[in-house]
């Protein structure tokens, strides 16, 4: 993505554990390029010796360096300098692609750190899981994993943020300023693309929800459940307040405490899907079941005729 030809690094350094990639500068990547490869360049065709890393590094240095580094960054040094091809070589060695390159090595640093992270959380919950635990499998150094993250309340919020994010869309999208009329529910697509959002939720972030819901304890995140329904019980309130506006002859008053218990069986149905480890059949069954008593239930209640 920024000009060079890296064949999947993260592949490499997965089959080299502990791999703490972050110790590499990008001067050792030139150093090794240079003493892997021997090629020629295309304007000039004159060679390029691959001893001439040795004018940069001293040759008992680099014997040094790499006895110290030989079972962990010279290995994934060698791996990338192998992957990259001709042009690619030749832009690191003329000093191009430093900052991009240096900036997807970040990158992977960091959606490692969250993998890794994702995989403790789900296995021995919030409070259990130790930042220099997941510096350890993630192969960086303990000091380092704070430039990536500020505190492991900053890094479960990171790895949680797509199915917050999730939620939090799907609130909106019903219930928001901007949300859909009442007059949805008679829609015939309406009950399938709720069931279709149910649906894909579960399946696409189940191992999210389970840290959210049942291994988030001890961290910003652990009274989610109760602060999404508090919001989604405002955000109701006003929703049925501008419907009443927009539909006069609709019942649209509500006790707060009913308007509530609607967000609470959303996540006691999530719960128990988790819980139970339903399968896809499964899912799809009983949220097209708790989907059409909802919408059944809410057209009742509302007294709204179809136009």
């Amino acid at each position: 993505g920024y000009g060079l030809t890296l064949r999947p690094i993260l592949v490499a350094n997965a089959q080299l554990s502990p791999c703490p990639t972050t110790a590499i500068s990008f001067h050792d990547l030139i150093v090794t390029i240079r003493r892997t490869h021997a090629f020629k360049d295309r304007t000039t065709k004159k060679s390029v010796a691959a001893g001439s890393a040795s004018r940069e590094l001293p040759k008992g240095r680099w014997r040094q360096t790499t006895a110290r580094k030989k079972n962990t960054n010279f290995k994934v040094l060698r791996k990338m300098a192998q992957s990259l091809n001709f042009t690619d070589r030749k832009k690191l060695l003329q000093g191009q692609e430093k900052g991009q390159f240096m900036q997807r090595q970040k990158d992977d640093v960091r959606k490692r750190i969250a993998e890794v992270a994702k995989a403790s959380f789900l296995d021995k919950g919030y409070q259990k899981t130790s930042m220099r635990r997941i510096a350890e499998l993630s192969g960086v150094g303990v000091g380092n994993i704070y430039n990536y993250f500020d505190s492991k309340d900053a890094l479960l919020r990171h790895v949680l943020n797509p199915v917050v994010e999730r939620l939090d869309t799907m609130l909106r999208d019903h219930h928001g300023t901007a949300g859909e009329d009442m007059t949805d529910l008679f829609d015939a697509n309406y009950l399938r693309q709720n069931i279709d959002e149910y649906v894909t939720l579960i399946r696409k972030h189940r191992r999210l929800m389970k840290i959210l819901l049942f291994k988030a304890d001890g961290s910003s995140l652990e009274g989610f459940r109760h602060y999404f329904c508090n919001r989604s019980t405002t955000l109701v309130k006003e929703w049925f307040a501008t419907m009443k506006e927009r539909h006069p002859e609709a019942c649209a008053e509500f006790s707060d405490m009913f308007i509530h218990l609607h967000s609470v069986w959303m996540f006691t149905l999530f719960e128990e899907i988790l819980l139970r480890n339903a399968n896809a059949d499964d899912i799809e069954r009983v949220v097209t079941e708790y989907i059409v008593f909802e919408v059944e239930g809410w057209k009742s209640m509302l007294k709204l005729q179809n136009n």
